[in-house]
């Protein structure tokens, strides 16, 4: 998994089972790799690339402890409006998807 040329270092892909059939299966993305176990079938593809941004209290109070901001860098086109699709078969099935992030889109 790649962005901008790069492997993405940390983020999550998900597989959903097309017309809603069986639970999707999500992988964390490290150094451009993942692994998942999927039943075999058409999938939509969510590809997740947060990043942090800032911190701020979990809750009101002097020991609250601080949670992390994000916000996504990849478009929508890769996550929660996906254009993405893939079929896995029975076997092993591979897939090394290539992504822009928004930054690099706005240019």
């Amino acid at each position: 998994m790649t962005v901008d040329g790069q492997p993405l270092e940390k983020g999550v892909i998900s597989f959903v089972p097309a017309g809603s059939k069986g639970a999707p299966i999500a992988a964390d993305i490290q150094g451009g790799k993942y692994a998942v176990q999927a039943v075999a079938g058409p999938k939509l593809v969510q590809i997740s690339a947060p990043i942090v941004t800032g911190r701020r209290p979990e809750y009101n109070g002097p020991y609250a402890p601080l949670v992390e901001i994000t916000v996504e860098s990849l478009p929508v086109k890769y996550n929660s409006e996906s254009e993405l699709s893939f079929e896995i078969k029975r076997g092993a099935s591979a897939k090394d998807w290539a992504a822009e992030s928004v930054r690099r889109k706005g240019r």
